[in-house]
């Protein structure tokens, strides 16, 4: 059998079961023919198709994911080692990445955590990005496992950030300039492709009946773990496409004061949310509102 015939015949199984076809070829590429030039110019070279099956099949028949069988995904120009207990980093994600830089040179902010780090890819990304720059940089994840790999994808770009397991801010001590997340956010009744929900951790997937329950964590819990010796804090949040104008609700039902910006992604959809803080508005549980000066929390 022809290259050309094995890619076409596995192609089409690919197809069959609802996954994309350019898989198989991302695949060889990959594992057995290390550029897309290698792979075009051996099309018609006559091939044993059993060396490839047991790679192959493992996205055609058993629908893993590529990233997973592979063991990394590309992200921000750089490979990152990704398995079953992490999300499989998305481009989308990049925006979130550039926003944060471009926040962190504008407004010279220092002390960042990023929450439900995953794989470890944000903070990352963004220590790469400083070389020249000390950053005071926490990243925290519910799940030890997901922290493993971050560990090791850290270890690999020799980037300084401070791993830690938190529920959102449980086991946080410092105070922060700038707060990073892109959480789970798809609500538990949201219909998503049976690729994804069965193969990626539902604990980075599922946040509750709306999607939100994360954000309202974090939001509820900030005050203490924002910075308030400098003139503005910052948020910053990946979202759901559908999510931009209740996670702004939310924020300003704590924060009347903050400013919210609402950023599309390449589909034109809505996937990043800024929030800018200026003074502290502080709720009580009657709704009325109290303004604290941050040297009143000195």
């Amino acid at each position: 059998m022809k290259l050309r015939e094995y890619i076409r015949i596995k192609s089409e199984e690919a197809e069959n079961n609802n996954l994309e076809k350019e898989g198989v070829k991302y695949l060889l590429v990959e594992k057995f023919f290390n550029d897309t030039y290698t792979l075009v110019t051996n099309l018609d070279k006559e091939i044993n198709a059993k060396e490839y099956d047991e790679v192959i099949n493992l996205y055609v028949r058993n629908k893993k994911p590529v990233q997973y069988i592979l063991g990394y995904q590309y992200f921000y120009g750089r490979k990152y080692i990704v398995n079953e207990n992490v999300l499989i980093p998305r481009n989308e994600t990049e925006l979130l990445c550039e926003k944060a830089i471009a926040l962190i040179k504008e407004k010279n902010l220092n002390n960042i955590i990023d929450i439900g780090t995953g794989s470890g890819i944000i903070p990352i990304t963004i220590c790469k990005e400083f070389s020249s720059k000390t950053l005071n940089i926490d990243a925290v994840d519910i799940s030890y496992e997901a922290l493993e790999v971050a560990k090791q994808n850290a270890s690999m770009y020799k980037a300084n950030i401070n791993f830690f397991q938190s529920d959102v801010f449980t086991n946080c001590k410092n105070t922060y300039d700038l707060v990073i997340s892109n959480p789970p956010y798809i609500p538990l009744t949201f219909a998503i492709d049976d690729y994804v929900k069965e193969n990626e951790p539902k604990i980075a997937l599922f946040a509750g009946s709306d999607g939100l329950d994360v954000y309202k964590k974090i939001i509820n819990t900030i005050d203490k773990f924002l910075n308030w010796s400098i003139e503005k804090r910052y948020v910053l949040f990946e979202i759901g496409f559908n999510q931009g104008e209740l996670i702004k609700n939310i924020i300003l039902e704590r924060y009347p004061n903050a400013i919210v910006k609402i950023y599309k992604d390449y589909n034109n959809l809505d996937r990043i949310v800024l929030i800018e803080i200026g003074d502290k508005n502080v709720y009580l549980g009657d709704d009325s509102k109290i303004r604290l000066t941050p040297s009143v929390l000195e």
